[in-house]
C-alpha cells in the first residue's frame, strides 16, 4: 500500500481546548511505552506486511497455547516481514493486514482453524476475511471512520490485554499498541507503530492524540494525531491516522487452540459489515457499524445504486450485494470502474468475481448529480479510489489523494465559549506575553486544540492539553521549560542553556585561537639580522604546525615573504619593507569543522643597533575565507556548508637588548600585539542565524632567548634556545545566535619554549630553522616548525 497520512503544518492563530481528565492505559501483553512493541521499514508499497509481520511477531512471543508451527517458519517482526516480501514480491499494494495472517498459517500451520467451517470459508470469509465468530485469532471490524464504533471496540478489546490491532484507511495500516482513555470513556491517546518513517525521519512508538471531529454530513469521526517537529522545516506538523477498519490479533486461548464458540447469536459478524450487508453474515436486522448510508451527494431523477461489496465505505441506497464489478486479484491496480446496474438494487451475487478483490482502480462518480441513475462502489481495501465522497477542508501533503472524512483547517479565533477553556486560553496567553520574543498561534483539528508558541516567528513548542507534556523544541542559547499547571494551563520558565553556551564559547574561543599563527617575533620572521652590510633585501618563511584545545585542534600552514630596504646610521642598520603572507587553517572540532584561508600583506620596520638594543614594528592586514560546518547539539543547530568572509588587522611592536659574552648572548625581549577580527553573520537552511560578532585580541609577550656560537664546517651559526611568557591582556568575543548573546572573554595564558639554529652561510645568504611548543594554556602549539632564509644583496 501506498502511504497516504493528511498532514498539517500548524499555522494558525487563537483557539480552545478542553481541561484535562484522569485516564486508564491498556496495553497489548508484554507492552509498554519503553519496550515489547516493533517498528520496522517496510518494503516497497507493503504496509500491510510490515503490519502482520509488527502482529505475528508479538504473537509468538506472547502466546501461551501451544501453537504447531512448521520448522523453519520465520520469528519475530522482522524475519516476518521480509518473508511477506520474498514470497509475494509482487503484491505491493490492495492488501489489508489480515491476509498476511492467512498467508502466514497457511504456509507454516496448514491445519490452523481460521474460519468457521474450518477450510470453507463463507462468502464473507473468502472476500473479507475472518468475522470475529470465525473463531481464529485474528479478525476485522469496519467501521467507516465513525466514532461510536471504534470507540466501544478499540475499549472493549484492548481492556482485555489479549489483543494488538492494525488500524487500516483506504491506502495505510498501522499497528496498534495500546490506548488512554478518559474519565468520559473517550479514547484520549494512542500508541502507534508505522512502517515508514515520518517527515523528521524517525521510526519509533508514536504518542498519538484521539481526535473526534464530524464528517461532511455531521457525523462524528475518530481519528488519531500524530505531532512532531521538522527540523529540515523549521515546523511542527500533525498528521493523521484515519480509521475505516481494525484487524486484531488475539492471544486468546480458544481462539488459537480451535475451540471458541460464538455466544453472540451471530451477532458479531455484523462487526465486520456495513449497514446493509447483513445478509452476508446470515442475520436480518438493522444492527450493524456505523457506516454513512443514504444518497450520498447524489441529487437529480432517476435511481442511485451505489451498492457495495462489505468493504465499501461509505455507499448510498445500498441494497445487499455479492461480489459485483469485475475484480482482480489483489495484487493489481485494475483501471475498470466496477458499476453495478441502475436502480435500487435488491440482492445479487457475485457476479463476475475473480478470487479475492483487492487493489480496485478507478472507481465510480460518489456524489455526481443529474438525472439518471448513478453508479459506483469502492473500497478501503481497493487502493487507487476515484472520487471518494469526502470534504478535506486542511492541506495536505502533495502526495495525498482524495480522501474520504473530513478535516478543519486553520483558524483564528476561539470557536467556543466554554468558560474553562478561555481561562486555559488565557493562562497560555498571559505566559507567552511574559517574553517579547515569543508569541503565540493556535489551530484546531477537530476537537483538538492546538497551542503553537514560537520564539522570533520560528517554532519552539507546540502545547496539546491533552499531552501530558509540552513538546519542545529548543534552540539556541536559553532554555524554555513549558510546564502543564493543574487548571491546564501552562508557566513558561527561561533559563540559559548551559551546555550550549560552553557550545558557542568554543566557537567563539576557537576564531580568536586560530589568530596565534599570525602571531610571530622578529627573529621567527627576518633570523639573525645583526652584522648584514648592504643595502636591500628580500626573506621567506614558512611556518607549519599544529595546535590544540578543548574541543578543538587545528593544523596550519603559514607562509610569508619580504622585501625591504637597509638604512645604516651611526648607530645600527634600519630595515623597512612589505610583507605579503598566507594561511591555511584546517579546524577538526566538536562543533566545527572546515578550514580557513588567509591572504593580506602589511609593512614593516626593524632596527639592530650598536648598543644592543633591537626593535621590530609591523602591521599587516588579512582577508579570511571561512568554509566551516558547525554543529551544536545542545542547541539543536547547525549551520553547514558555510562560505563566509572576515578581515583582520594586526599591529606588533617588540624590543629586547642583547647582552654579548665570549661566544654567547642572552637576549631578553618582550613583544605586545593587538589583533582585530570583523564580524560575519551566517544563516541556517532553517532561517536560523549566528552573529558573530568583532573580537579584539591583545596579547602580551616576556622572556627572552639564549645562544652560543658554533661552527658548522665553515659555516658560522648560533644554537639558540628560548623562554618567553604569553599572556591575553585584553579578551572579547561575542556570539549572538537567534537573539541571544554569548560572551566569552576568558584570557589565556601560556608558555612559549623553543630551540633553533641560526646560520650565516655566507655574506649575503642567512637560514634559520626552529622549532617550537607551549605550554600550560588553555590553546596550545603542540610542535611548530619555522623555516626562514634571507639573501641581501
Amino acid at each position: 500500500m501506498r502511504l497516504k497520512l493528511s498532514k498539517f503544518a500548524i499555522l494558525a492563530c487563537v483557539s480552545t481546548l478542553s481541561t484535562p481528565l484522569l485516564a486508564d492505559e491498556f496495553w497489548a501483553s508484554g507492552v509498554n511505552i519503553n519496550s515489547g512493541w516493533s517498528a520496522y521499514l517496510q518494503h516497497p508499497n507493503q504496509c500491510w506486511g510490515a503490519v502482520a509481520g509488527n502482529t505475528l511477531g508479538w504473537w509468538q512471543k506472547n502466546l501461551t497455547t501451544n501453537v504447531d508451527l512448521k520448522d523453519g517458519a520465520p520469528q519475530g517482526n522482522k524475519a516476518i516481514t521480509d518473508w511477506f516480501y520474498e514470497k509475494y514480491p509482487h503484491i505491493q499494494g490492495g492488501l489489508q493486514p489480515y491476509r498476511g495472517m492467512i498467508y502466514y498459517l497457511q504456509e507454516f500451520s496448514p491445519n490452523f482453524k481460521i474460519y468457521e467451517t474450518h477450510n470453507q470459508p463463507t462468502y464473507l470469509e473468502r472476500e473479507y476475511g475472518p468475522t470475529k465468530i470465525s473463531g481464529a485469532p485474528f479478525w476485522t471490524e469496519r467501521y467507516n471512520y465513525q466514532s461510536e464504533g471504534i470507540t466501544k471496540s478499540l475499549i472493549e478489546n484492548f481492556k482485555t490485554g489479549k489483543v494488538v490491532a492494525a488500524l487500516t484507511d483506504d491506502t495505510h495500516t498501522v499497528t496498534l499498541w495500546g490506548i488512554e482513555v478518559d474519565e468520559n470513556g473517550k479514547i484520549k491517546k494512542g500508541y502507534v507503530s508505522d512502517s515508514v518513517t515520518d517527515r523528521a525521519g524517525q521510526l519509533t512508538l508514536r504518542e498519538v492524540i484521539g481526535n473526534y471531529a464530524p464528517d461532511n454530513k455531521g457525523n462524528e469521526t475518530f481519528r488519531f494525531l500524530y505531532s512532531y517537529y521538522v527540523s529540515s522545516t523549521n515546523t511542527y506538523v500533525t498528521d493523521l491516522y484515519e480509521i475505516y477498519s481494525i484487524t486484531y490479533l488475539s492471544i486468546d486461548e480458544a481462539r488459537n487452540n480451535g475451540t471458541y464458540k460464538d455466544t453472540s447469536n451471530r451477532k458479531d459478524c455484523l462487526l465486520s459489515v456495513l449497514p446493509g450487508s447483513e445478509w452476508a453474515c446470515g442475520v436480518s436486522t438493522s444492527e450493524g457499524n456505523q457506516g454513512n448510508t443514504g444518497n450520498q451527494g447524489s441529487s437529480g431523477e432517476g435511481s442511485n445504486t451505489g451498492n457495495t461489496t462489505p468493504e465499501g465505505g461509505n455507499s448510498g441506497n445500498q441494497g445487499s450485494t455479492g461480489n459485483e464489478g469485475n475484480t482482480g486479484n489483489e495484487s493489481g491496480n485494475q483501471s475498470g470502474s466496477n458499476q453495478g446496474s441502475s436502480g435500487n438494487q435488491g440482492n445479487t451475487g457475485g457476479s463476475n468475481s475473480g478470487s479475492e478483490s483487492g487493489n480496485q482502480g478507478n472507481t465510480g462518480n460518489q456524489g455526481s448529480s443529474g438525472e439518471g441513475s448513478n453508479t459506483g462502489s469502492t473500497t478501503p481495501e481497493g487502493g487507487n479510489s476515484g472520487n471518494q465522497g469526502g470534504n478535506t477542508g486542511g492541506t495536505l501533503a502533495p502526495d495525498v489523494g482524495n480522501q474520504s472524512g473530513s478535516t478543519s483547517g486553520s483558524t483564528s479565533g476561539s470557536s467556543t465559549s466554554n468558560p474553562s477553556i478561555e481561562a486555559t486560553t488565557k493562562s497560555v496567553q498571559n505566559a507567552v506575553s511574559r517574553y517579547g520574543e515569543l508569541n503565540l498561534k493556535i489551530e484546531e483539528i477537530g476537537d483538538t486544540v492546538f497551542y503553537k508558541i514560537q520564539k522570533n516567528g520560528k517554532d519552539i513548542a507546540l502545547y496539546n492539553p491533552d499531552l501530558n507534556l509540552p513538546l519542545v523544541q529548543n534552540k539556541g542559547l536559553v532554555n524554555y521549560d513549558i510546564k502543564k499547571d493543574e487548571n491546564g494551563g501552562i508557566e513558561i520558565i527561561k533559563t540559559t542553556n548551559q551546555e550550549a553556551l560552553k557550545e558557542a564559547n568554543d566557537a567563539s574561543k576557537l576564531s580568536i585561537d586560530m589568530n596565534y599563527v599570525d602571531i610571530n617575533n622578529l627573529n621567527k620572521r627576518m633570523g639573525e639580522l645583526r652584522g648584514i652590510n648592504a643595502t636591500t633585501g628580500s626573506w621567506a618563511r614558512v611556518l607549519s604546525g599544529e595546535g590544540s584545545a578543548d574541543g578543538f585542534e587545528n593544523r596550519f600552514t603559514h607562509i610569508q615573504a619580504g622585501f625591504d630596504k637597509q638604512s645604516q646610521i651611526s648607530s645600527g642598520s634600519i630595515f623597512s619593507g612589505m610583507t605579503i603572507t598566507h594561511t591555511k587553517n584546517d579546524i577538526d572540532g566538536n562543533n566545527a569543522k572546515g578550514d580557513v584561508k588567509a591572504i593580506g600583506g602589511g609593512f614593516y620596520i626593524s632596527g639592530v643597533f650598536d648598543s644592543g638594543w633591537y626593535i621590530d614594528a609591523i602591521a599587516k592586514y588579512t582577508r579570511n575565507n571561512h568554509k566551516m560546518d558547525y554543529n551544536f547539539p545542545n542547541m539543536s543547530l547547525s549551520f553547514l556548508n558555510t562560505d563566509y568572509n572576515t578581515n583582520s588587522l594586526y599591529l606588533g611592536g617588540e624590543f629586547g637588548y642583547r647582552f654579548d659574552f665570549d661566544n654567547f648572548y642572552v637576549e631578553p625581549q618582550a613583544e605586545f600585539v593587538y589583533l582585530n577580527n570583523s564580524g560575519a553573520t551566517i544563516k541556517n537552511q532553517n532561517g536560523f542565524e549566528m552573529d558573530i560578532k568583532g573580537s579584539d585580541l591583545l596579547v602580551g609577550r616576556a622572556g627572552f632567548n639564549f645562544a652560543r656560537e658554533i661552527w658548522l664546517g665553515h659555516v658560522r651559526a648560533y644554537a639558540l634556545g628560548g623562554l618567553s611568557y604569553q599572556w591575553e591582556m585584553m579578551k572579547n568575543s561575542e556570539i549572538v545566535i537567534d537573539g541571544e548573546s554569548a560572551k566569552y572573554n576568558d584570557k589565556d595564558s601560556r608558555m612559549l619554549m623553543n630551540l633553533g639554529l641560526n646560520m650565516i652561510a655566507s655574506d649575503n645568504l642567512r637560514i634559520g630553522l626552529t622549532l617550537e611548543k607551549s605550554a600550560f594554556g588553555d590553546y596550545d602549539t603542540d610542535l611548530a616548525v619555522n623555516l626562514n632564509a634571507r639573501y641581501s644583496f
